[in-house]
């Protein structure tokens, strides 16, 4: 039981360490597009950014590959015995046939401090659903479900329409929102939610604050608003292609700002017509993107190619870092 808990101990420091060298990658590549990236087209800023905001999970992922993968096709029979070609070194990386290296008590703190601070932070996220959920069950039983337009309808004078759900994706409006929009809005607003609704929206969002959790709080804001408004962006240009005018789609925007105003929902919840409303009217009307640059795909290519024709070189670098902690 000892030598599974010091190697948990372990994978735990490496797979932490990898996430935060992948949250300062993520952070110098915001750093030095950040200024840039509301001009891209929405769908390849929402793509530009999940690969940032995932980068410390990716990182951690890199990491326990560098450190384990050795071990891993030595216990399926696919390559000899990594350890006896170095056998020099102060520490091997290798559940097989060493015992777990001892960590000093500073960094053994820091590990475990680490991962009380990210499990809270996941536990957040997750009691955040499920206040959604709850919030979204009650909103249901008021409902009806209409045919006509595919959504569920409830009964009030407040107007509002919303996406919820993580698998199970139901979209919600209200009969005060039906009464304030023509029905070519109306077509626009349904439109746009059925685009979140085909995108899995709610389910990236969660995915993403989850992964977010070893950025600067500034950091995991900024993102997490351009996310948002990127995705917004996108359905705005759904609804403008199903209904054949982008107008509609703008006026409808602004007349469900002006009239959800003071209505409150939660957190989680995908409502239309709260999300920076300025600059979804002028991406409709204006709509001039640029292409981004290739420096950034070009990077991460060549971090693979590195990884992966220095791979040895990495583990054995790993092995020498954690002997300095132990």
């Amino acid at each position: 039981m000892s030598t599974l808990l010091g190697w948990m101990e372990v994978t735990l420091l490496v797979a932490i360490v990898g996430a935060l060298t992948g949250a300062l990658v993520g952070s110098l590549f915001l750093a030095l597009s950040k200024h840039r990236i509301e001009s891209f087209a929405p769908h390849r800023r929402v793509w530009m950014l999940r690969v940032v905001a995932w980068a410390p999970l990716i990182g951690a992922g890199l990491a326990l590959t560098v450190a384990y993968f050795p071990s891993l096709i030595d216990l399926a029979g696919i390559a000899s015995d990594h350890c006896g070609d170095h056998a020099g070194h102060p520490l091997h990386l290798c559940f097989l046939h060493y015992p777990p290296p001892a960590l000093l008590p500073p960094v053994t703190w820091f590990t475990l401090g680490m991962a009380l601070i990210v499990s809270h932070h996941w536990w957040d996220a997750l009691r955040a659903v499920r206040r959604t959920h709850r919030w979204a069950n009650d909103l249901a039983k008021l409902s009806s479900y209409d045919e006509e337009t595919g959504a569920y309808v409830v009964e009030t004078d407040t107007c509002f329409a919303v996406t919820v759900g993580l698998f199970h994706r139901r979209i919600l409006f209200s009969e005060g929102l039906r009464r304030v929009l023509s029905p070519a809005q109306l077509q626009a607003v349904l439109s746009h939610e059925q685009a979140h609704r085909h995108r899995f929206d709610s389910l990236h969002r969660l995915f993403t604050q989850i992964a977010m959790v070893f950025y600067l709080p500034s950091t995991r804001r900024f993102v997490l608003e351009q996310i948002a408004l990127a995705s917004e962006q996108c359905c705005d240009e759904a609804a403008a292609t199903t209904v054949e005018d982008r107008i509609t789609v703008a006026e409808a925007i602004l007349t469900v700002a002006r009239a959800s105003r003071g209505a409150e929902v939660p957190a989680g919840v995908l409502r239309f017509g709260d999300t920076r409303i300025e600059q979804r009217i002028q991406a409709l009307l204006d709509g001039n993107w640029q292409r981004p640059g290739l420096w950034g795909l070009g990077a991460l290519l060549a971090i693979f190619i590195l990884t992966l024709f220095h791979f040895h070189t990495l583990h054995h670098g790993l092995e020498h870092a954690v002997a300095w902690l132990t």
